[in-house]
């Protein structure tokens, strides 16, 4: 009876040994300084409306067949012609879902990318800055946004795709911008645009250099082992629990 017991015990830790939550960032789409720099969609004072798709491949190596529980996403002024910048935008609402379309299919119709599974992670005011250092070489990850609702990506199922809505009412004494961004074919990301705010916007290849902060979370068959390996040792520690009373 008491290899078994050992054995249990050994599943167990096993299985809890994969739960123990990992961190990993993701840059996208790779790491450096970007070719371009872009001021959509955080420098517009009207009603705009921000699409960026993210291409799954980039996030299925760091999470290993583990989904991605949303932590922060990142981002940051352009090198050299970002400057020191401090907003704040009102009538705020940032989704990511996951979403069937990629660079190369992304529509100028904003409500048919957004898939099935969109979640609000943000929404009301927001403000933030960035300073700008002098010299070349990218910039600190000094935009950051902390979601207030929680969100899991699953790279299998599609690409990311991040949905912004605001208007940037105040502005510090320089204004805000312009951002980091990529302009390549085939780099894995595109956007699309609106000002004012509309159902349909102009899709682009350039995407805003990201960087995202995941805790890596066990796929559900991996939750379902643990808890057969708590029954187990449930199940065999009875009989021991009884001969023990026995003895009394």
């Amino acid at each position: 009876m008491t290899s078994f017991k050992s054995l249990a015990i050994v599943v167990m830790w096993l299985v809890a040994s994969q739960l123990k939550a990992a961190t990993v960032g993701v840059e996208y789409p790779t790491s450096g300084e970007g070719n371009t720099n872009s001021i959509v969609p955080f420098s517009y004072i009207i009603d705009a409306r921000y699409q960026q798709v993210y291409d799954a491949a980039r996030f299925a190596i760091p999470f290993q067949g583990n989904l991605g529980r949303l932590e922060y996403i990142a981002f940051r002024l352009d090198s050299p012609a970002g400057y020191s910048s401090l907003g704040t935008y009102t009538n705020v609402q940032i989704s990511l879902s996951t979403t069937p379309a990629s660079e190369g299919s992304l529509s100028p119709v904003f409500v048919q990318n957004v898939g099935l599974d969109a979640t609000v992670i943000f929404s009301g005011t927001l403000t933030w800055g960035a300073s700008h250092a002098p010299g070349p070489g990218p910039q600190n990850w000094d935009l950051i946004l902390t979601p207030t609702a929680p969100f899991l990506y699953d790279p299998s199922r599609g690409n990311l795709l991040l949905d912004y809505r605001g208007t940037l009412s105040t502005t510090g004494p320089n204004g805000f911008g312009p951002l980091d961004a990529y302009r390549l074919a085939g780099d894995g990301t595109a956007s699309v645009f609106a000002a004012p705010n509309s159902g349909m916007g102009t899709v682009d290849t350039t995407g805003l250099t990201t960087f995202f902060g995941f805790t890596l979370v066990p796929e559900p068959d991996t939750i379902v082992l643990f808890g057969i390996g708590a029954a187990v040792l449930w199940v065999i520690r009875g009989p021991m629990r009884k001969r023990k009373n026995a003895c009394h």
